[in-house]
């Protein structure tokens, strides 16, 4: 009965109540369902396996990387066809930063996968850390990239869910929301809190900020991204991509192998070849891809 496939064997939780009914020892029927719970039922792997602890958070990093590498490959497409050129910086100074002639554009990437919205609360929380004065929240710690005398720098900050500010007004219409464009208010609160965290010599700029709510889907970003990648591709040279998918991997490899590049670089220029992809790589990665598609087109066909 207790070491066989079937009947109560099988199901021992259903075996004890029954000897619950019948036996009125305590102590004889504890060693009776540590028995048939442990020792004389032999437990699947499944039955095993399902009671060792589980971790999610090695899962939840990856996909968030992954989420902020798509993210910045669709912010490439969206800034290509801008006239000035451009190197587009992973994961150095900040997630995402556009190095352009005239100025810097960094991304922070933070996405949500509980709540409704990204409030204004939550970017000014401090990351408590053992050493006070080293704490930081989400918006000090970009706006203090911004903080100088420089005009063409500006910081934003991306998240999958709407913003909303301390006044409880949910911002679910726009894709941009520059903060200089918030109620007086909420501006004066933004800046108080900065001017706190980053010194009072610090006078912050709130033409500067920007908040983007982007609808690429945290859990099926290639989706979103397959299609723009192959779009991208027919109004840069009037065609559809032979082989779309080869196209898209090219391009996210390229990527991610900038944004793994983990190493400290001394040198401006360096930086900008380890960890940037520029305009005029992207330009090549297409040039060769046609060549090399439009060859195995050729063979195919002969």
């Amino acid at each position: 009965l207790i070491g066989g496939d079937k009947g109560f064997g099988s199901t021992p939780f259903l075996l004890f109540i029954y000897l619950r009914l019948h036996l009125h020892n305590k102590s004889i029927l504890l060693i009776i369902w540590w028995f048939i719970t442990w020792g004389g039922i032999t437990l699947s792997n499944e039955a095993i396996y399902m009671k060792l602890p589980f971790d999610l958070s090695g899962s939840r990093s990856k996909n968030r990387f992954r989420y902020e590498i798509l993210w910045g490959l669709s912010k490439l497409f969206d800034i290509y066809n801008e006239n000035e050129s451009f190197v587009m910086v992973f994961d150095y100074a900040c997630d995402i930063e556009v190095h352009k002639d005239t100025g810097f554009d960094f991304y922070q990437v933070k996405s949500k996968k509980d709540g409704a919205v990204y409030t204004q609360g939550a970017l000014l929380k401090k990351k408590k850390l053992e050493e006070e004065e080293k704490s930081f929240s989400i918006l000090g710690r970009l706006y203090a990239l911004a903080n100088n005398q420089n005009k063409n720098i500006h910081v934003n900050l991306v998240s999958n869910k709407p913003f909303q500010d301390s006044s409880k007004k949910n911002h679910t219409t726009i894709e941009n929301l520059d903060f200089n464009n918030l109620d007086e208010e909420v501006q004066k609160t933004i800046e108080s809190k900065l001017q706190e965290e980053l010194g009072s010599d610090v006078t912050p700029d709130m033409s500067k900020i920007s908040f983007i709510y982007t609808s690429i889907d945290l859990f099926s970003p290639d989706d979103t991204l397959r299609g723009k990648t192959s779009k991208f591709f027919f109004e840069l040279t009037g065609s559809e991509p032979n082989k779309p998918n080869a196209l898209y991997n090219l391009l996210v490899e390229t990527i991610s192998e900038k944004a793994c590049y983990e190493l400290q670089l001394n040198c401006y220029s360096d930086i900008l070849n380890r960890k940037g992809v520029s305009k005029d790589d992207i330009e090549k990665i297409i040039s060769l891809y046609s060549e090399k598609t439009d060859r195995a087109v050729e063979k195919a066909s002969t």
